[in-house]
Formats: structure tokens, sequence, C-alpha cells
């Protein structure tokens, strides 16, 4: 009988969650408070007229917090637009 070469154990791989995958799970509350803000203030004020930093002060959330749920304002806009 010969000794064949174990295999190395397969790769696990990483699928990031709907929030986006790394660190803390991301607060469903503040995501609901970021988007409503959103919207608010891009139906008042436009895409181009509104900061981020304007919709989490108006959502409660720091800055970062906004950061970790959307990559940028375009992403924010279209999660803002389709959500309910």
């Amino acid at each position: 009988m010969t000794d064949k070469p174990s295999r190395p154990a397969p790769r696990t791989v990483h699928r990031p969650s709907a929030g986006g995958g790394r660190g803390r799970p991301k607060d469903l509350d503040k995501r609901a408070a970021i988007l409503a803000a959103a919207k608010a203030h891009f139906a008042h004020a436009g895409l181009a007229g509104t900061s981020r930093d304007v919709i989490a002060a108006a959502a409660g959330v720091a800055k970062l917090t906004l950061y970790s749920h959307f990559r940028n304002k375009d992403d924010l806009f279209q999660q803002a637009i389709i959500a309910k």
C-alpha cells in the first residue's frame, strides 16, 4: 500500500452579508434612519445638493456609520430610491 499525499483542507470562501460583511453586524434601525433622511434630503435638494454629512446628521448617526452601510453617495441614492 502506498502513502498518498494528503490533500490540504479546502479553503472556506468568505461571503459578505447584506450589510457589507466585515466588522460588527449592521444595525438595521440605523440603516432605516439613514435611508429615511436620505429620501427626504434627496427629494428636497437633489443628489448634487445633498451631502452625506447632512444625511448622517439628520439620521442621528456618525458619518462612519453611514459610510459602513453605503459605499458612496450614488449607492446611498440608489438604495434610497428602491427602499420602501
